[in-house]
């Protein structure tokens, strides 16, 4: 007498009809497969905003490593969106749909400037000190009042 093992018995419950359930998925799988869906329709809504933050992105790569004070520029043109936004009570909005076209979960009590500033580099070349550098000065500017046009004076005083 030749004893069949378990997966023999399962082909054989699934051949009679039977189907074995599918093991639940885990919170951290749903969290990952809702950040996907997520990022799927913010990125069909969402052309435009996906194509400055690349853009954006680009310009961060090219000023990263070279003179010294070259991501004021970078930073003048996130500032002035930010600027645009605030004005139009949508800064908290856009920060939403940023994180959403970029997969990336957002925390309860992190700023919009954060996830923006935070989502115009890749993962792989993201420097957390640097994202935090730079949106400290965001802030500190937004809070301060001070013009788009004079970003670049501001960061250079510090």
């Amino acid at each position: 007498m030749v004893q069949m093992t378990s997966s023999t018995n399962r082909k054989r419950r699934r051949s009679r009809g039977l189907v074995l359930p599918k093991p639940a998925l885990s919170a951290k799988a749903k969290r990952l497969a809702d950040l996907e869906r997520a990022k799927a329709v913010a990125s069909q809504n969402f052309p435009e905003l996906n194509a400055w933050l690349d853009e954006r992105a680009d310009e961060v790569r090219e000023v990263q490593f070279g003179k010294r004070f070259a991501y004021h520029e970078v930073l003048a043109e996130i500032y002035k969106q930010i600027i645009d936004w605030d004005g139009d009570d949508l800064l908290e909005d856009r920060a939403s749909t940023i994180a959403n076209l970029r997969g990336e979960y957002r925390r309860k009590n992190l700023s919009p400037i954060n996830i923006i500033v935070g989502a115009i580099g890749d993962r792989a070349d993201r420097n957390r000190q640097l994202v935090s550098r730079w949106s400290k000065d965001l802030k500190k500017a937004l809070s301060e009042g001070v013009s788009p046009t004079d970003i670049k004076q501001f960061l250079r005083e510090g």
